[in-house]
């Protein structure tokens, strides 16, 4: 985050003070304890200069302390200091050390180095209950934050981590939460029964996967160091691990700082960006803020432009203003996948190459993509077959949490428009299940309100669903759009409050005309 660079930048200008590791292991804790909060490269910079200055016959009881010491820092990230201390000195015999010692550090080195802080998640699959395989990456993509816990069912510190966990997950207002809970066991009867037992999860915006892996085949061990459990990782929308080896306490002070951060460059932007008029007034910003954020590369701003244009697509990709969605687009396609090679992370270059792609799909004004949709009963109809002055298109999930909430505000506003005794507010709400489970959708069906005003439908096949997500950006859901009488696109990516204030303003106006 971009507060974080500038702390980062700071500490980097403050001076180093002078590590004195003395003869014995206090003495080396205290000096290893002045700069321990200093970023990694400093520190590894600091003590390759103090072990290349200390006499050569103490240089590995001194690089092994610091080692023992980092391995189990106070601070978080600080692992990949002991990673180095050993790769760096020990394990290519640049250094000696016993060979109880050197294997300890194989060991270590072998079950971390692969999920160190600010790393991408090493990827896996695994099955759920019913034995569908769960992708870690796609539940990534699924909300704002991801908690990868690891827990066995006998073990009595992660029962009071999951009862501490659950609690915490429900009460989560801030956004979609994401949760893959891990069982380490390889009994599925024990495994059910603890789901049955421990996780009543009841908070619409929490994705949780219960998975397992009984003969390890995901190499999961491997690749989290999961030698012990509760083993708890914290994952941001990227799938960049920004915390490891957490308590529950340490994920809720974790997300309650990302957040305030998050709304204080929230308010940033927004004061910035409402400065402009229109969608070239926006892209003319933008260019601005790049010039400012690369004035020289060598300094703070040259390194924040990640940071800041990170943020910042992220920030106008979800606002509800037409022309800032328009520069989150142009942000991508110059910024981001025009400058692929400046991003770390190539997935998430590739995941912004696939937004701007479907964002550019159905642009307002041009007639919406056609659909081949079923009703309920199996009858045939297209968008052009339902008539009305307005039409808003739902798109939907029944697994997704927020599709719930939305389409109970929906039909809220559906029964008031059609409620109208004084004017005839031709609006209709179409609900398009996307999903491919014909009588998951029938079932569902049977709770929508029961409206000439709304209508519950489908796409007529296998190859009709393809099409729709060929033709519509529903790399999100819900997905809203409101189309004109002729099927133009008048506004997407809306939300219920937001639509629902567009209608009113729309229909008062044609009133009054």
């Amino acid at each position: 985050m971009i507060f974080s660079s500038i702390l980062l930048f700071l500490s980097l200008m403050m001076s180093s003070p002078d590590i004195n590791f003395l003869s014995d292991s206090t003495s080396t804790a205290a000096a290893l304890d002045t700069i321990v909060l200093k970023p990694n490269e400093e520190i590894k910079g600091i003590l390759a200069g103090q072990i290349l200055s200390t006499k050569k016959k103490h240089r590995s009881e001194y690089a092994i302390r610091a080692y023992d010491w980092f391995k189990d820092a106070p601070v978080m990230g600080k692992e990949e200091i002991a990673i180095w201390l050993a790769k760096e000195y020990f394990l290519n015999d640049r250094l000696k050390c016993d060979s109880n010692t050197l294997f300890e550090m194989r060991a270590f080195v072998l079950m971390n180095e692969q999920s160190l802080l600010g790393m991408q998640a090493p990827p896996f699959t695994m099955k759920d209950t019913s034995g569908v395989e769960k992708s870690l990456s796609d539940l990534i993509y699924r909300g704002e934050y991801t908690i990868l816990f690891f827990y066995s069912t006998d073990c009595i510190k992660c029962r009071m981590a999951t009862a501490k966990l659950v609690d915490f997950v429900n009460d989560y207002n801030k956004g979609v939460l994401n949760v893959m809970a891990v069982c380490t066991d390889s009994s599925k009867s024990k495994w059910t029964q603890y789901i049955n037992s421990h996780f009543y999860i009841y908070n619409p915006f929490v994705n949780w996967e219960n998975v397992y892996d009984p003969e390890a085949e995901s190499a999961y061990h491997m690749l989290y160091g999961v030698i012990d459990t509760p083993k708890i990782f914290l994952l941001d929308k990227d799938g960049i691990i920004k915390g490891r080896n957490l308590s529950v306490e340490n994920i809720r002070e974790l997300l309650e700082n990302f957040n305030k951060e998050k709304e204080g460059m929230d308010e940033f932007f927004k004061g910035l960006f409402e400065q402009a008029a229109d969608e070239e007034a926006v892209k003319s910003l933008i260019d601005l803020i790049y010039t400012r954020a690369t004035v020289s590369e060598n300094g703070v701003q040259g390194r924040l432009f990640n940071d800041i244009f990170h943020e910042l697509y992220l920030y106008l990709k979800s606002s509800s203003n037409y022309d800032w969605q328009c520069g989150a687009a142009y942000i991508g396609e110059k910024y981001i996948v025009g400058m692929q090679d400046r991003w770390k992370n190539p997935n998430f270059v590739e995941k912004v190459r696939i937004a701007v792609e479907l964002f550019n799909r159905n642009p307002l004004g041009s007639k919406a993509a056609s659909l081949d949709l079923i009703v309920p009963g199996g009858i045939p109809l297209t968008l052009d077959d339902i008539y009305g002055d307005w039409k808003v298109l739902f798109f939907y999930s029944t697994s997704c949490g927020l599709c719930q909430e939305a389409g109970k505000l929906l039909a809220g506003m559906c029964a008031g428009f059609s409620n109208d005794a004084e004017k005839t507010h031709n609006v209709k709400f179409i609900a398009i299940y996307t999903g491919s489970n014909h009588q998951e959708w029938l079932g569902h069906v049977q709770d929508s309100p029961q409206s000439p005003f709304w209508h519950e439908v489908k796409t007529a096949d296998e190859n009709a669903r393809d099409r729709m997500y060929e033709s519509y950006d529903l790399s999100a859901l819900p997905a809203i759009y409101l189309l004109d009488k002729q099927n133009r696109v008048v506004a997407k990516d809306l939300n219920p409050s937001t639509l629902e204030g567009l209608l009113k303003y729309i229909l008062s106006k044609n009133d009054i005309q």
